[in-house]
């Protein structure tokens, strides 16, 4: 995890395939959040903020969504 760059948010539930995204954002110097759920995700948002975030919408449902919007109006 780097310090000061740029951060971004991996929200998947399939763990090899958070891992991958995770590696890579790192490789490129992005602070890299994971979260395997939507709440997972909400609870990271509520303490940071992010500059990019890469969502599984498949794994919440409309909850998908929902966080999706609040992304996007930040």
């Amino acid at each position: 995890m780097t310090d000061g760059g740029p951060k971004a948010l991996v929200v998947e539930d399939d763990v090899a395939l958070r891992l991958l995204a995770r590696v890579n954002l790192e490789l490129d110097g992005f602070e890299v959040i994971e979260a395997g759920t939507i709440a997972a995700a909400e609870e990271a948002l509520a303490t940071t903020t992010v500059d990019v975030a890469l969502l599984d919408v498949h794994i919440g449902g409309t909850e998908s969504y929902g966080l999706l919007e609040r992304l996007r109006a930040d």
